[in-house]
């Protein structure tokens, strides 16, 4: 006896679809063939084991209206941008609701179908959404996304940061493989220069603020809802404790210096005795070196340029902002609330 089903169209209850499906591999003996290689009699040879896996796929292959499976065997272009990507699905899923009198591709499902198009550098993204919410909708998955990818821009811009903050090695002449460059040879007119490395400083200090680091981040794309679109971070050296205080302008640094100061200082009975930043107008108006002062507070600034002097705070910034963004992601929220 042989069951025929509607094929599914993208509408209607896939749910009630697929246990249909599984209905009718069950009864050609082929189920066992979609749980996975390992649930398949060990009597099978490996041709056996191909043909069943044929069998199962053509089954469902036919069950299958062909927008869907064209939409169904759509993956993203590595080769092409998010947005183009996400482009040439939404014009699947526009194609597919204009055929037929049926409703359109229900959302939940679309955003089902658009994880399964995803590229590997997105599988975190995949995973939090698919296994963190309790309901799917396509806008949170687009905005996750699109944050997704800024993060990978991100991390690609670092990285080549990186690699220039590195710069080129000098080529020793008792190494050099092209004898003609020790005799000044095919040299560039350019001249090369070459950022020294830095080494890991190191701090002795004996108690808590006896070296505090401070940095500004800032300013973000998206603002938070109180408008803020910096932070100030102050870690403690000798305990490695991090405050952050949000901010909506520069100019704010100083005053949430001096509230951090004041809490610390009564919460502990220390004083803050070196204050480490970078040479950022926020951090060297007068105002700000006469509280210093007047607190005896000295001052370590470090050389433009070389955000390595104070690595600590950089460091640490870096750390906050990938917790944050990884939080976000995890979320689903959309982009207005990523401030």
């Amino acid at each position: 006896m042989k069951f025929e089903i509607d094929r599914f169209d993208g509408t209607g209850d896939f749910g009630i679809w697929r246990r249909k499906v599984k209905a009718i591999l069950s009864q050609q003996k082929i189920l066992k063939a979609i749980e996975g290689s390992d649930k398949l009699p060990a009597t099978l040879n490996e041709e056996q084991k191909n043909d069943m896996f044929e069998m199962a796929l053509g089954t469902i292959i036919l069950n299958l209206s062909d927008n869907v499976l064209k939409l169904f065997s759509f993956k993203m272009d590595a080769s092409k941008g998010l947005g183009q990507n996400l482009d040439e699905f939404k014009k699947m899923t526009i194609e597919l609701a204009n055929t037929g009198d049926k409703e359109k591709l229900s959302d939940e499902n679309e955003a089902i179908i658009l994880l399964n198009t995803l590229l590997e550098s997105f599988k975190d993204v995949k995973a939090a959404i698919k296994y963190g919410r309790t309901s799917l909708s396509l806008e949170e998955c687009i905005s996750a996304l699109k944050s997704k990818e800024l993060e990978l821009k991100i991390e690609k811009k670092d990285s080549s940061e990186n690699l220039f903050v590195r710069g080129r090695q000098p080529v020793r002449n008792g190494n050099n493989s092209n004898p003609n460059l020790s005799k000044g040879k095919g040299r560039s007119k350019t001249p090369q220069h070459n950022r020294l490395s830095f080494s890991t400083a190191q701090h002795n200090t004996k108690e808590i603020l006896q070296y505090v680091h401070s940095d500004l981040w800032g300013p973000s794309k998206v603002p938070t809802h109180g408008g803020n679109v910096y932070f100030l971070s102050l870690i403690d050296d000798y305990t490695r404790k991090v405050w952050v205080y949000l901010l909506k302008s520069k100019d704010l640094a100083f005053e949430s210096f001096k509230t951090w100061k004041l809490l610390v200082e009564n919460q502990t009975s220390k004083r803050v005795k070196v204050l480490r930043t970078n040479n950022g107008l926020e951090f060297c108006k007068e105002e700000f070196n006469k509280f210093c002062r007047d607190q005896g507070i000295e001052r370590h600034m470090t050389v433009r340029y070389t955000p390595q002097q104070n690595g600590v705070a950089e460091r640490m910034n870096r750390t906050i902002l990938d917790k944050v963004r990884r939080l976000l992601i995890s979320s689903g929220l959309s982009q207005k609330f990523w401030g």
